[in-house]
């Protein structure tokens, strides 16, 4: 009867034994005899081995055995007895897997890489490790960590029975640059066996970050007469991402008022691109750009204010060649005749203006007086002035000077008549003769009053004896009109009292005189 025996491939040489017996019987008596056991057929490679022990056959194994290579033996054995009589038997040893492989990981250890903005769920690799077992022992379970236990990398996750490696959140290049995973391969024996191996993951930049200027605003400062080129100030600007997307270069914002400025692409120096001038535009405001390399290209921007320091490039000007004043007459000594200025578009220092009296034929007979913090100067009277005197007019010449710059300017002061003269009026006739048709028709003359003021307006009128109205006067004029009622060839003398009435000193005055009219 056939013997079945199962064994596992790694059992060690010697460690398997299977007994046989066999008896030998004759003249109707059964009695043990010696027997002699042979392996005789289907131990390959010599793998099984077998001694007689106790009349029994022990088979053991003599190398060792792979289940690869056989899963199964059929031993033929055969039994001899002393008398050379033979029998066989057939031993069939079935070879079962024992855990005898670890898993091995086809190609440690694993790097790979995965762009910061993968969307979570991404497979980043596929680790895969091989077992040299069948069934349940070759059976691979994957598991993940990290090469320090106490940091956890919760961004990934793998698949246990696929070995895929997956984001699980959202990654951050410039958080986090690179991953040093620990991926673990289980079998699935009763002892497992497993084989571990590193998994580096870099994380690929994207262009997710915009340059930042390292400050909120930059002020600078320049003179006006700076040459072309000149250095104003250095903007400065950081990127978080890294290559192409964190390389900078400058710009500013091209406006009309910008073209006064250019910036260096490179270091982000400012400089002048042409000539400044602070009288025209005193400060400039500038947006400045910080722009990357990345596709597409992200952008930062700041505020630049430049400020235009003052030379003393501007002389002061007057605001017209010729200035006239007015004064009154007899105004006295020291009284201010008017203000002069002269505008300087410079600042601080080099707009303050002095001011003096440089030619002119009366330049002794005016001074100048600056007042603290005043940016005029006060022409003042020095001698006594009369509109009826010849001197009616007085020429200066006047400079304003910022040194070493200056102006020049012709004043003209013009004496203003005052009332300061009372009318004067003397008896007069009015003597006229008629002659047949020839009567006038217009004034015969006109009231000769006198009064040295051009400026005082007389009023003229007839006081007494003209009830007859033998003639009018002109109120405004004085000028005297006969009445037709003289128009005859009888002789007629009037006495009139008349009046010239003006201002004297602010006061009304009345100068009154005697009329004699005589018509012949």
């Amino acid at each position: 009867m056939p013997e079945y025996c199962h064994k596992r491939d790694a059992d060690f040489c010697g460690t398997f034994s299977i007994k046989l017996a066999c008896n030998a019987s004759g003249s109707g008596f059964k009695f043990w005899v010696r027997l002699h056991y042979e392996l005789t057929g289907g131990n390959m490679r010599g793998r099984f081995s077998i001694t007689s022990q106790n009349g029994c056959g022990l088979i053991t194994i003599a190398q060792p055995l792979d289940y690869k290579q056989e899963k199964r033996f059929v031993l033929t054995v055969t039994a001899t007895d002393s008398g050379g009589r033979t029998d066989t038997a057939t031993v069939y040893v079935n070879v079962s897997d024992a855990n005898n492989y670890a898993p091995v990981f086809e190609n440690a250890p694993y790097s790979a890489s995965v762009f910061e903005d993968a969307p979570v769920g991404t497979t980043v690799l596929v680790v895969a490790a091989t077992d040299g077992d069948v069934g349940q022992n070759a059976q691979i379970t994957y598991s993940l960590g990290t090469t320090d236990e106490k940091l956890l990398a919760p961004e990934f996750s793998i698949n246990p029975q696929t070995g895929a490696i997956v984001t699980t959140k959202k990654l951050d290049r410039e958080t986090v640059s690179g991953y040093l995973l620990t991926v673990t391969a289980k079998d699935g024996g009763t002892s497992p066996l497993s084989d571990t191996t590193d998994v580096e993951i870099i994380v690929t930049d994207v262009n997710d970050n915009p340059p930042v200027f390292k400050k909120p605003s930059y002020i600078g400062s320049v003179p006006e007469d700076a040459l072309v080129g000149t250095s104003v100030l250095q903007i400065s600007a950081t990127d978080a991402d890294m290559g192409l997307n964190g390389r900078i270069r400058y710009a500013l914002e091209s406006t009309t008022s910008n073209a006064a400025f250019v910036v260096d692409p490179t270091s982000g120096v400012i400089r002048t691109a042409k000539v400044l001038d602070r009288e025209t535009e005193a400060s400039y405001n500038i947006t400045a750009y910080a722009i990357d390399r990345g596709s597409p290209a992200l952008t930062g921007s700041v505020q630049v204010m430049v400020r235009i320091e003052d030379v003393n490039d501007s002389p002061p000007a007057f605001m017209t060649d010729k200035i006239e004043l007015y004064i009154p007459e007899n105004s006295p000594i020291g009284s201010t005749v008017g203000e002069i200025y002269a505008h300087d578009p410079d600042e601080g220092p080099n707009a303050v203006v002095q001011y003096s009296i440089i030619g002119g034929d009366d330049s002794n007979s005016f001074s100048l007086v600056t007042r603290p913090g005043s940016n005029k100067a006060e022409l003042l009277t020095m001698q006594d002035l009369d509109y009826e005197s010849p001197r009616k007019k007085y020429d200066l010449t006047i400079r304003a000077a910022s040194p070493p710059l200056r102006s020049d300017v012709h004043v003209e002061i013009l004496v203003t008549d005052v009332n300061d003269n009372a009318p004067v009026l003397k008896d007069f006739q009015v003597i006229f003769n008629n002659f047949r048709n020839c009567f006038p028709a217009g004034p015969v003359g006109r009231i000769p009053a006198f009064d040295a003021d051009v400026s005082d307006q007389l009023q003229y009128r007839v006081l007494s004896g003209n009830n007859a109205n033998l003639i009018q006067v002109n109120e405004s004029t004085g000028e005297i009109t006969l009445s037709p009622q003289l128009n005859t060839n009888v002789p007629k003398v009037a006495t009139m009292e008349v009046s010239v009435t003006g201002e004297y000193d602010s006061l009304i005055v009345q100068n009154i005189t005697s009329l004699c009219i005589s018509c012949y």
